[in-house]
């Protein structure tokens, strides 16, 4: 029989090893500075109480807030590297004072003032991103620059790109950049360190990690884009509610500290938000599923139940009457919010299964910019969607994937009018239940 490994990383890390869905046991340790030795006296742990080998586990789900644990330092910090490619002159940018001592900026107009800063600071830096115009990002490309960088700086080069980003606003997509590739050293330094005490207990198991948006993503795509796991505590938490309920559909508190967080769930996926997170003091446009959030403490001026009471107001309808499930409320808030409740049904008071997300679907996906201008070699619209298909299979191909008739696609496409030529955004992916 092959287990399952679920780790979830916060105040504490809490795993539990499973098996045909009943869990075979349970532990939870403080995390200290050091998240790599918090793992290990997790895992050994869990194995020595089911009397289990590492061999015997096939999978690892992983839930991890990289932004905050950043914030928290409690991931590894060095100093990047910024390049904003402007070839049509500057882009005005406010300047960052939280980030002043971990980005270094430069501005430059081609490949060829590229190359004498990337000289400058070879020996130095390691980790770069890159943000080019709108006009230049179907010249300025993963395969256009990455030779280019590991030439220069080595292999081990890591590069991130604002292109990868879909925002409008050179700022906006800055911002989100910049957090992004921030995270990408001590991520990857995690991912390494999993990587290295999993083959020290013979674990030979694939890596999943929970998103953003409710779904799990394989370990590569994890350490490309770590800022996708934002708020994915919250998700947890909603996952379990309506999942231990076993209701597709509902509205979920969900107690943080002082506050309760509001979201909603759809054929158990979050509905996301498009509302700025403040990180860093930086304004992050990035999905999330908070649509709501209320202050529970005593000396609030603003009465939190009210604002409740409105929001579920909003969400609830007499046409769809979703269950209310609610979770980490003290009996006194219990007792009055139940004492001015009008709509039915009652809420619902729950204590989450803080692993439950290890039941999320797998998801591959990529999202990419195309262009079908009709210029002198450009790929017809065909070629360009079966060249993606074949390389999101080789991806998923590469970690021991292989799409069958279990495996589901999707295909979403938007015109983006303000690129050159005819271009679309597309994001396509295949996915399953895990």
């Amino acid at each position: 029989m092959g287990f399952s490994l679920s780790l979830r990383l916060g105040d504490s890390i809490q795993g539990v090893l499973s098996a045909a869905g009943m869990v075979a046991t349970e532990a939870s340790v403080k995390v200290e500075k050091d998240i790599t030795l918090s793992l290990r006296q997790v895992i050994r742990e869990l194995l020595s109480q089911a009397h289990l080998t590492g061999e015997q586990i096939h999978e690892i789900y992983l839930a991890a807030d990289f932004p905050e644990l950043f914030t928290r330092k409690k991931l590894q910090r060095e100093q990047i590297g910024y390049i904003r490619y402007l070839p049509n002159g500057e882009v005005e940018s406010k300047r960052r004072s939280s980030l002043k001592n971990w980005v270094q900026t430069e501005t430059v107009k081609d490949f060829r003032e590229l190359k004498d800063v990337l000289c400058k600071y070879k020996g130095v830096l390691s980790t770069f991103a890159v943000n080019p115009e709108i006009s230049s990002w179907f010249d300025v490309t993963e395969g256009s620059i990455k030779p280019i960088f590991h030439e220069l700086l080595g292999e081990g080069t890591i590069l991130s790109l604002g292109s990868a980003f879909n925002q409008i606003g050179y700022k906006a997509r800055e911002n989100i950049l910049l957090l992004n590739t921030l995270l990408l050293p001590g991520v990857n330094f995690f991912y390494d360190g999993l990587k290295r005490l999993i083959e020290e207990e013979k674990i030979q198991a694939r890596i999943f990690t929970l998103r953003n948006n409710g779904m799990l993503m394989s370990e590569a795509w994890a350490r490309q884009f770590p800022l996708y796991t934002v708020e994915v505590q919250f998700i947890a938490d909603l996952l379990s509610l309506s999942g231990r309920l076993k209701v597709q559909n509902a509205l979920g508190l969900v107690r943080k500290r002082d506050k309760l967080y509001l979201g909603k769930l759809e054929k158990y996926r979050p509905e996301l938000s498009q509302t700025s997170l403040n990180i860093l003091q930086m304004s992050i446009r990035v999905p999330h599923p908070i649509l709501g959030s209320y202050h529970f403490v005593r000396d609030n001026a603003r009465d939190p139940l009210e604002e409740l009471r409105k929001d579920l107001s909003h969400f609830n309808s007499e046409k769809e009457n979703l269950p209310v499930i609610i979770s980490g409320l003290s009996e006194e808030w219990r007792y009055r919010l139940l004492a001015n409740w009008k709509s039915t049904p009652k809420p619902i008071f729950l204590s989450p299964d803080p692993l439950w997300f290890r039941y999320a679907p797998i998801c591959f996906e990529c999202e990419v910019f195309v262009s079908y201008a009709p210029q002198e070699g450009n790929q017809s619209r065909n070629q360009l969607i079966q060249k993606m298909w074949t390389q999101l299979s080789k991806e998923a191909e590469a970690e021991g994937f292989v799409f069958d008739e279990n495996w589901k696609t999707f295909w979403e496409e938007r015109p983006i009018r303000y690129l050159p030529g005819e271009a679309s955004l597309i994001r396509l992916g295949y996915y399953r239940k895990g």
